[in-house]
């Protein structure tokens, strides 16, 4: 053992000690003291350690192949370790986001490339003596499994900041010492094996991507079944389970749709559910070859969600509400930087297979702001209209919208409406503006 310690050099006595006095002074703080012990406990629990062992075992398989491949050697085992510490563990709390959301897969792609692969390739250039590594891995190792875990509820946000710190510490110095080691030793870097060791990490976290896809899936059907396990039978639960994986597999954005669904309808046979599978197969189809709607009835409702895609107002799916009414409506698209910031939103509500009315809202929160989102408003406004009679600028209309007073205007099939709600009632300079384009009485 004091062989071992007298390879620690000074800066890696440094290293160790502030990281030392960094923990040591976190958790003397009661409260910091007692939210670890609440991750601690969550992270113990079996399915999380299930998760874990089965990306441990796909891990290996992986190297298993590379090795098979005589890529990967035992050389690379600190690269992998590293790899697997700040990529594949981070990566897998991040799943059901990987798997329900392009834009996120993306992401974790371009992080492959870039970022985690360049920094694992600077650290792993020069390793540090055997001790330090032999402390440093599983400790490290746990603390981002505990900092992942902190994440998942708002409780432990004293921990996950806490556990950020001492990760940041860690990390900055690693990448520091490993920075200053290869610009003093540049010369004495193998070219080969310095390649290999920044190409490993990439195809690891290549491989990883279907593990981390399949386990965003899995993930998803135990949040939407446990959640009807409420008030849903065993027997009934199993044939429903069954079924969605039959008829949905992967498709996450058609299975949360059917959840929806079956939440409003609550079935309780077999029939029942059956039925709810084929209603929405039904909705499907008629989303993929949409109905023909003439200009005096409406708009088409897959038509329509898309008019306002040129202000980044995308709704989500067109569906049938709790009150029969059926709509689509996009998020708050925040405008300005107040706090709290303004708002614009889109929807679009009708019936199941056309819109009746167009839907652009403008939520005023900051003063300071007014004239920037009212502005948008009015353009978006204009844009709407422009889309949803497919026609050319109204003179008239356009001077209605700008004076931003209340009115209702007919122009052919269409009605055209601006109206302002001061739910503050004049106490604080907050309101909403709702412009809308509708056929019917």
């Amino acid at each position: 053992m004091l062989g071992l310690l007298d390879q620690l050099n000074n800066r890696e006595i440094a290293i160790f000690g502030w990281t030392g006095v960094l923990l040591i002074w976190m958790l003397a703080i009661p409260k910091v003291r007692k939210a670890m012990g609440g991750v601690v406990k969550a992270f113990c629990q079996r399915p999380i350690l299930k998760v874990i062992g089965c990306a441990a075992i796909y891990i290996f398989a992986s190297i298993w192949l590379l090795h098979w491949r005589g890529i990967w050697t035992a050389d690379f085992l600190y690269t992998t370790i590293l790899w697997t510490i700040s990529f594949a563990f981070v990566a897998m709390f991040e799943a059901e986001k990987m798997s329900s959301d392009q834009r996120h897969m993306g992401r974790i792609i371009r992080d492959v490339f870039n970022v985690t692969a360049v920094l694992i390739f600077v650290i792993e250039l020069h390793s540090f003596s055997l001790v330090v590594e032999l402390i440093a891995v599983p400790v490290l190792t746990f603390i981002v499994l505990l900092h992942e875990v902190s994440k998942i509820k708002e409780e432990h946000g004293r921990v996950e900041r806490f556990l950020s710190t001492v990760l940041s510490a860690v990390g900055l110095s690693y990448l520091a010492i490993s920075l200053w080691k290869t610009w003093i030793g540049f010369d004495e870097i193998n070219s080969v094996d310095t390649i290999r060791a920044f190409f490993i990490p990439i195809m690891l976290s290549l491989f990883f991507l279907p593990f981390l896809y399949g386990l965003g899936v899995f993930m998803a059907y135990e949040r939407i079944f446990g959640s009807l396990s409420i008030w849903m039978d065993r027997p009934l639960l199993r044939f429903a389970r069954s079924r969605a994986l039959l008829t949905w597999g992967a498709n996450l954005d058609f299975l949360q749709r059917w959840h929806r669904a079956i939440q409003r309808e609550r079935p309780e046979t077999k029939d029942a559910l059956r039925q709810s599978f084929t209603k929405l197969q039904t909705i499907l189809k008629r989303e993929k070859s949409p109905p023909p709607v003439a200009h005096e009835q409406g708009w088409s409702p897959w038509t329509a969600k898309v008019f306002m895609s040129d202000y980044d107002l995308n709704t989500r799916d067109y569906h049938e509400g709790y009150d029969g009414e059926w709509f689509a409506e996009s998020n708050m698209k925040a405008l300005g930087s107040g706090s709290p910031m303004n708002g614009i939103a889109y929807s679009v509500e009708g019936e199941a297979a056309v819109a009746k009315k167009l839907k652009l809202k403008l939520n005023v929160n900051d003063s300071r702001s007014d004239a920037h989102a009212r502005a948008h408003f009015e353009a978006a406004a204009l844009s709407l209209w422009l889309k949803a009679s497919g026609g050319s600028p109204d003179k008239r209309l356009q001077d209605r919208i700008s004076a931003m007073e209340d009115f209702a205007l007919r122009i052919g099939s269409h009605t055209i409406s601006l109206a302002k709600d001061d739910w503050s009632r004049g106490t604080r300079p907050e309101y909403d503006l709702v412009f809308m384009v509708s056929v019917g009485s």
